[in-house]
C-alpha cells in the first residue's frame, strides 16, 4: 500500500487576525467556513496513522508560477496563466505544486 508520510496545510492562524482587512462578503463566509476545525481533526487522524503534519504559508501560492517563479495572471474564472512562461492551470492546482514545493 502506497500513502502519505507527511500531510502539508495552509498556515492560517493569521487569518482571523486580519479578518477586519477583508470584504463583507468573505467575513462572512470565514466564520461558515470552520477551517480549525477541519485542520485539527486532520492532524488528529495524521497522528492516531504516525503521519507528520506540516504548516505552511499560503502567501502568493496560488498565483506564483511554479515553473519560473513570477506573478501569473488571471485568464478566466480560477485559471491563471504566466506571462513570462506561458504555464496555465487552475489556482488549486497551482497552489497545491507551490505548497508541495514549500514555496
Amino acid at each position: 500500500m502506497i500513502g502519505a508520510n507527511v500531510i502539508k496545510l495552509e498556515n492560517l492562524k493569521n487569518l482571523i487576525k486580519n479578518v477586519d482587512k477583508l470584504s463583507m462578503g468573505f467575513h462572512d463566509k470565514l466564520y461558515l467556513m470552520q477551517y480549525r476545525r477541519v485542520q485539527y481533526w486532520i492532524e488528529w487522524q495524521a497522528r492516531k496513522s504516525c503521519i507528520i503534519v506540516e504548516f505552511v504559508n499560503p502567501s502568493y501560492s496560488s498565483v506564483t508560477c511554479p515553473k519560473c517563479g513570477k506573478r501569473m495572471e488571471e485568464v478566466a474564472h480560477r485559471y491563471f496563466r504566466c506571462p513570462s512562461c506561458g504555464y496555465e492551470n487552475d489556482r488549486d492546482v497551482i497552489a497545491i505544486v507551490n505548497l508541495n514545493r514549500g514555496l
